[in-house]
């Protein structure tokens, strides 16, 4: 008898995932994420297939998925894989690769076929009742062969909320219905947290249909079609666990219900297994929990304390400013969260009103330093005989009015992160003294000679171009080194254009509340002709304006102060200037006109493109191929390009 074992793997055809080891009896394959393998791709299904180890080897089994699935370019619903097979998912391209030979022994049921052809043709008589024989053995075959899969899939549970939402995928696949909820009698407690929809259920009815027997199998017709009842006592002191299908299209026939039976009893077995080892793991939980001194304890709280400081900072940030999902701002953000867990100084640069200030304190807030202060000097708005003073502090009789010793933000801030917003403006009698300052931690209060050390972060923010102040001698060539370790570049508002319409709902949510409102179209002419020389800052200013002046829930270019853009051609026609176009030719049109633009912005990078549209990258090269935006030639160069 042969063994099952790693016999085999599936390659990536491109190489952008490391080869999958087929180690487990059934492999689940699809774009839910629960799957052993995850295939994103837009025309592969959730539940796409699976493939299962068995004596005789590996066979691909499509779950009827709306694409379907190819072996070697033929479509197949089922088949045995052999070495070096190509299979396709949409347009996720695999390769099996058998790493050891499988042996040929017959299956038991292929033995007993031949046996029962063999004992037809020495007695023709028999050949009816031989037939019918082999075809009983099948259908003994396909309902065991059912009842391993559904067991190896609900035994990967490890909660009884995990078994639930499990045993719920298996019977939406094996009844194709429409829904499946999760009922209890009021003495048991329902598994939490769980993604199950909960629904009320009367017990009443099973515990008299059970004879004592723990469970309950019901099929009913309903206004939906047909409703599966499924219900079992996990002890006889527990009470009543009922899985309601409903929305089934076809009376489940007797075999189904076999199946279905035949899972109860294992269901309910599990489900007691796993309440005792959540029982056990409550219990022995407490129990670490009750001999950690106070020390831990107390570093617990601390903690506790930090994430609650942190969802409020998040709170604020929302309430603050918010940005579109996906474009240049996504990865400003991504790039803040790596450099918050590196303690060294950052260098923010861009224009007035990008929003410098909301991404120091995102590195601040995600950085180790969280639970210290964030301070902020203006180095713009401070008098040059003040900001020494206001960093440094300065002892008593230091200047006219100074009456006694008073500390600065710099040692205020120890252990935080100080932010020195418009570090351009510095005047360069003090540049000297912060790059002390930043290279050894060190500084003499102003009127002072004891030296003070302090453990603080510098982040410092400008609009201007620090390297051509270096030249002109109005900054210190070594500060800009010291401060320019970790830069980031704040995109403007014109190269953002996606995030306008994000912005413009949560700055009137904000200000005034309201929700039902909408942009005339010469609104959006000129929003998008404008180049939003103060950005963020300015959309606010100018969407405060519009709403104080707009009448309605529509606001206009008027409303706005702004100039319209340039308005969309018009063209006339039979039907009031409509074109005269297909659904589908428009669709074309926007189609074309987004890839493009993407391309262009992307420089040719088709990885890049296709991640801002997020499709695969087959799927962007199949639609530029389509538009002509690319041929063979260019595609080849652009996804050298995307390399480099």
């Amino acid at each position: 008898m042969a063994s099952f074992g790693i016999g085999a793997q599936l390659v990536w055809e491109s190489g952008e995932h490391p080869p999958f080891p087929l180690n487990k009896v059934i492999t689940t394959l699809g774009r839910n994420e629960s799957n052993d393998i995850f295939l994103d791709d837009p025309k592969v299904s959730s539940f796409h297939g699976n493939i299962l180890n068995r004596e005789d080897g590996f066979h691909l089994l499509d779950l009827k998925s709306r694409n379907g699935t190819t072996v070697n370019g033929k479509a197949v619903s089922a088949c045995s894989l052999q070495d070096g097979d190509a299979i396709a998912f949409g347009d996720i391209q695999l390769r099996f690769k058998s790493l050891t030979p499988f042996p040929k022994t017959p299956m038991p049921l292929a033995r007993l076929n031949q046996k029962i052809h063999t004992m037809a043709i020495q007695s023709p008589g028999l050949r009816e009742e031989a037939e019918e024989i082999l075809r009983e053995v099948e259908r003994h075959q396909e309902f065991l062969k059912a009842l391993v899969e559904t067991v190896s899939a609900l035994t990967e549970s490890r909660t009884v909320a995990h078994f639930a939402e499990k045993l719920a995928e298996v019977l939406m696949r094996k009844l194709e219905c429409r829904s499946v909820c999760l009922a209890a009698e009021k003495s048991q407690d329902l598994p939490k947290p769980c993604a199950l929809e909960t629904a009320p259920w009367e017990a009443a009815e099973a515990k008299a249909a059970s004879a004592g027997g723990g469970r309950w199998l019901k099929v009913s017709p309903n206004t939906a079609g047909w409703r599966v009842q499924l219900a079992f006592q996990p002890a006889p002191e527990r009470g009543w666990i009922a899985f309601l299908a409903d929305g089934i299209h076809i009376e489940p026939k007797e075999e189904a219900r076999d199946l279905l039976d035949m899972i109860l009893l294992f269901a309910s077995v599990l489900w007691r297994n796993l309440q005792e080892i959540e029982n056990l793991h409550r219990k022995e939980t407490g129990r670490l929990l009750e001999e950690k001194d106070r020390e831990n304890r107390g570093q617990i709280e601390d903690l506790q304390r930090q994430n609650r400081e942190l969802d409020d900072f998040l709170r604020q940030m929302r309430n603050q400013l918010v940005f579109a999902e996906g474009g240049p701002m996504e990865k400003v953000q991504s790039l803040a969260r790596k450099l918050a867990t590196v303690d060294l100084p950052v260098l923010i640069t861009g224009e007035t009103g990008t929003g410098k200030t909301y991404i120091a304190k995102l590195i601040h807030h995600f950085s180790s330093r969280a639970a210290k202060p964030f301070l902020v000097i203006d180095c713009a708005t401070l008098p040059a005989n003040l900001i020494e003073s206001e960093l440094f502090g300065h002892e008593k009789g230091a200047f006219t009015g100074a009456v006694a010793r008073k500390s600065g933000k710099v040692e205020t801030c120890a252990g935080g992160t100080l932010f020195l917003d418009e570090i351009g403006d510095l005047p360069l009698e003090l540049q000297g003294k912060l790059l002390r300052f930043v290279q050894e931690g060190k500084f003499e209060r102003l009127g002072g000679n004891e030296t003070v050390h302090v453990d603080v972060r510098i982040v410092a923010a400008t609009n201007y171009d620090l390297q051509e102040r270096v030249k002109a001698q109005k900054f210190r060539q070594d500060l800009f080194y010291r401060l320019h370790v970790l830069p980031l570049l704040m995109p403007p508002l014109r190269d953002r254009a996606d995030d306008i319409p994000a912005l413009a709902r949560h700055f009137i949510q904000k200000h005034f509340g309201q929700t039902a409102w909408t942009f005339a179209p010469d609104a959006l002419d000129s929003i998008r002709g404008h180049s939003w020389p103060g950005n963020v800052r300015e959309l606010e200013n100018k969407l405060q304006r519009a709403w104080l002046f707009h009448s309605g829930n529509t606001i206009t270019a008027s409303d706005l102060g702004l100039d319209p853009g340039t308005p969309a051609p018009r063209h006339s026609s039979s039907e009031e200037g409509l074109e005269k176009k297909t659904l589908e030719e428009y669709r074309e049109e926007y189609e074309t006109a987004l890839l493009r633009r993407c391309l262009k912005h992307y420089r040719g990078n088709i990885t890049k493109c296709a991640e801002h549209l997020q499709i695969s990258r087959n799927t962007c090269k199949s639609m530029l191929r389509k538009y002509k935006l690319v041929g063979d030639q260019d595609d080849a160069d652009a996804a050298d390009g995307a390399e480099g």
